[in-house]
């Protein structure tokens, strides 16, 4: 819910929660880092785009391979975004 919500601390809380969740001990799968990515994507945040990139490479570190889910959602955030690159 927090990662399509419109509310300007909607990205602060998911980061939160995703945080809460491995200081608690739960590792992070291929769905929770697709939420967090799209939530990053969405965000009207300068850095945005950038952070969702680096989650990509964190859930490769992590042992985690991007899935078909995962690239779709930057396709879909590229597709509308105002982003010159």
């Amino acid at each position: 819910a927090f990662s399509k919500s419109k509310q300007p601390d909607a990205i602060d809380r998911v980061v939160h929660l995703f945080e809460e969740m491995k200081r608690k001990g739960i590792q992070p799968n291929e769905v929770s880092y697709n939420i967090l990515i799209r939530a990053h994507a969405r965000s009207n945040r300068s850095k945005g785009m950038d952070r969702a990139e680096e989650l990509i490479s964190e859930m490769k570190i992590n042992g985690i391979q991007p899935n078909v889910v995962t690239y779709n959602t930057l396709l879909d955030a590229y597709s509308k975004s105002k982003r010159p690159d």
